[in-house]
């Protein structure tokens, strides 16, 4: 994943594009605790306190300051994320950021860009765990699992491929 934030060719940067996200949340998700495939609400609880929490307290944390932050000229209307500036939150655009965090884990603060795959890490593990339950001959047999992650991890591969070809995205 390194190498695709480092200075390398074009053409390198475009291949590992195409899986490594994808892959690293996989593999995220495979690589959970075993105890925690027994009690789903226990595994569920965790994900929550450690990876929705976080979000959630960070977001509104930046919410809340996004004005003051205005103010203060760390926020600007001239420069700002993705090249637009950034104006004060009405009332009515703070309720709105405020149910977009709580229900929908969406915040796009300047200074929390880095916070996007919480929400991401959340969700595929949450998926990886269903995956587990719902076909329990991979979670008996050792090498039927790593089978079927490796099988998993080429899908992905290959969808992220003809997305990219077709110009395709998933809805955010």
């Amino acid at each position: 994943m390194v190498l695709g934030h480092s200075e390398m060719p074009r053409w390198g940067c475009n291949f590992i594009y195409m899986f490594h996200m994808p892959l690293f949340f996989i593999l995220s998700g495979y690589c959970f605790k075993e105890k925690y495939l027994e009690n789903v609400g226990t595994f569920i609880k965790h994900r929550l306190k450690g990876l929705y929490w976080p979000f959630v307290k960070l977001s509104l944390l930046f919410l809340i300051l996004h004005n003051i932050f205005y103010r203060l000229h760390i926020y600007s209307s001239i420069y700002g994320y993705r090249g637009h500036g950034i104006a004060p939150l009405t009332l009515h655009e703070f309720k709105d950021s405020f149910w977009c965090i709580i229900t929908a884990m969406q915040s796009n603060p300047q200074l929390l860009g880095g916070y996007w795959f919480l929400r991401e890490l959340l969700f595929s593990s949450i998926l990886s765990l269903v995956l587990i339950k719902i076909l329990p001959s991979i979670q008996q047999n050792k090498y039927c699992r790593h089978a079927s992650v490796s099988w998993l991890i080429v899908a992905c591969l290959i969808m992220s491929a003809l997305m990219s070809k077709f110009g395709l995205a998933l809805p955010v």
